[in-house]
C-alpha cells in the first residue's frame, strides 16, 4: 500500500511538472498559424495510434461497459471544455494570469471530496487552502486581466474539477490507462471537430513536416506523459491529493521562465513558491492522516 502511495505521489509530481512545459509549447503551436481549437485537436488526436499500440503491447483489452463508456463520456466532455477554454484564455491574457486562475480547480476538488466524504474541512485546512491560492496569485502577479480571459480561465478550471472528479468515481478508477486515455481523447477529439464545425474555427492541417513533428511531439508528451501521469496518480492517490501536488505545476513553469525565457524571479514569487510548497505539504499530509485512520 505505502509503495502505491509512493507511485501515486511521484506520478503526480511528474505530471505537474511535465504539465509546467503547457503553456511554453502551445505558444509554439500557435506561432505555427494554429488557434486553440487546433491546439486542442493536436494534443488529443496525435497520440490516439501510439496508446493503441501501448495497450496492445501489454495485450490489454480495449472493451468496456456501459457504465465505463458513461463516466468516460462525461470526463471526455469536460476534458475537452478544458482544453478549449483554457486555450482559449491564453488570447486573453498571459499564461500566468490564466494559470492562476486555472488553479482554481485544486480547492474546488478539495471542496467537492469534502461534500462527498462528509468531511468538513478543519480551519487548518481552510487556512492551507487561501494561503495557497494566495500564493498562487502572488506567483505570477497578473496584471492585463481581461474579463473573457477570466471567465474562459474559471470554467476550464471547473471543468477540469469535473473531470478529475469522474475520474476518482469507482465506476472507472481502476480501469486500464490505456481505456482511459484512449477513449477520452477518441471522444474528445471527436467532441473538438464538431465543436471546429459549429463554430466555423478551422483546424489547421496545412503544416510543414518540421511544425507535424512538433505538433505529434507536443500530443505525446503531454497525453502519453503528463495526462497518463495524472490518470495514474488519481488512481493511486485520488484526485483531492492528486490536485493538491499539481500546483508544482506553476512553479515549474515559472522555473522554466527564468532558465529558457532570461525571466527574472522576485522576492514575492520565492515567498509564494515557498508558500504553495508548505501548504501542498501540509495538506497532502493532513489527508494522509485520515485515510489511515479510516482504513485502520
Amino acid at each position: 500500500m505505502i509503495k502505491i502511495k509512493r507511485n501515486g505521489i511521484f506520478s503526480a509530481l511528474l505530471s505537474a511538472i511535465i504539465f509546467g512545459t503547457m503553456p511554453l509549447f502551445t505558444k509554439l503551436i500557435y506561432s505555427f498559424g494554429a488557434n486553440e481549437v487546433s491546439a486542442a485537436f493536436y494534443r488529443v488526436f496525435l497520440s490516439l495510434f501510439l496508446i493503441y499500440i501501448s495497450g496492445k503491447k501489454r495485450k490489454h483489452s480495449f472493451s468496456l461497459s456501459f457504465k465505463e463508456i458513461k463516466y468516460l463520456s462525461i470526463a471526455s466532455l469536460s476534458f475537452t471544455l478544458t482544453s478549449l477554454t483554457l486555450f482559449k484564455a491564453y488570447n486573453y491574457m498571459d499564461s500566468g494570469a490564466v494559470t492562476s486562475i486555472h488553479f482554481a480547480y485544486p480547492i474546488i476538488i478539495f471542496i467537492m471530496n469534502s461534500i462527498k466524504s462528509n468531511n468538513v474541512p478543519n480551519p487548518k485546512e481552510i487556512v492551507s487552502i487561501i494561503v495557497c491560492t494566495v500564493a498562487l496569485i502572488f506567483l505570477y502577479n497578473p496584471s492585463s486581466l481581461n474579463s473573457h480571459g477570466i471567465i474562459l480561465a474559471f470554467i476550464s478550471a471547473l471543468t477540469y474539477s469535473i473531470y478529475s472528479y469522474m475520474l476518482d468515481s469507482e465506476s472507472i478508477r481502476s480501469l486500464d490507462t490505456s481505456s482511459k486515455l484512449l477513449y477520452i481523447n477518441l471522444l474528445s477529439a471527436f467532441g473538438i471537430i464538431l465543436f471546429s464545425l459549429v463554430t466555423k474555427q478551422e483546424i489547421k492541417l496545412d503544416l510543414n513536416l518540421v511544425e507535424w513533428s512538433g505538433a505529434f511531439a507536443y500530443s505525446a508528451i503531454l497525453t502519453l506523459g503528463a495526462t497518463s501521469l495524472y490518470q495514474k496518480a488519481i488512481s493511486s492517490i485520488g484526485a483531492k491529493e492528486t490536485s493538491i501536488l499539481s500546483t508544482f505545476e506553476p512553479i515549474t513553469s515559472v522555473i522554466l521562465g527564468v532558465f529558457l525565457l532570461g525571466e527574472k524571479v522576485s522576492f514575492i514569487q520565492v515567498i509564494a513558491i515557498a508558500l504553495i510548497l508548505s501548504s501542498a505539504t501540509y495538506l497532502v499530509n493532513q489527508n494522509n492522516k485520515v485515510l489511515s485512520k479510516t482504513r485502520y
